[in-house]
């Protein structure tokens, strides 16, 4: 795997377990949607097609991916961490931490380093072509 497709990876394992915690969060813990609390859904059984199973049943399925994802963060990390230890100029270092792993986007790390969105992608750029 390039180093392009190491971080694209991370990145992107980022973004969808933000996404799915922030669906968890709309659930609820327990599986209940976050509008129905006061539902007792504690005796339906599963795989019927009763909204109150179905929200489980996500809420199940959304724990599991999320499960899945940490995993294979933690899998990615130690290669990340070894990749990042390679850079040597600090200001590339901290724009290639803050894209790929704070999965923030050029402005954004743009902002935080008082530096241009383009001169940010620029260095961004560099270092993935860099061999």
């Amino acid at each position: 795997m390039t180093k392009k497709e190491l971080l694209s990876t991370y990145r992107t394992i980022l973004i969808e377990l933000e996404e799915i915690q922030h669906q968890l969060n709309r659930i609820g813990s327990d599986g209940r949607p976050s509008g129905s609390r006061s539902a007792q859904t504690d005796a339906v059984p599963r795989g019927t097609n009763n909204p109150a199973a179905a929200a489980i049943q996500l809420a199940d399925g959304l724990e599991a991916m999320k499960r899945q994802k940490e995993a294979e963060l933690t899998r990615l990390g130690k290669q990340i961490d070894l990749l990042l230890k390679e850079i040597k100029d600090f200001r590339t270092y901290c724009v290639i931490q803050q894209f790929y792993l704070f999965a923030k986007t050029d402005e954004q790390v743009a902002q935080t380093m008082s530096m241009s969105r383009s001169r940010v992608n620029q260095i961004r750029i560099e270092y993935l072509n860099a061999v």
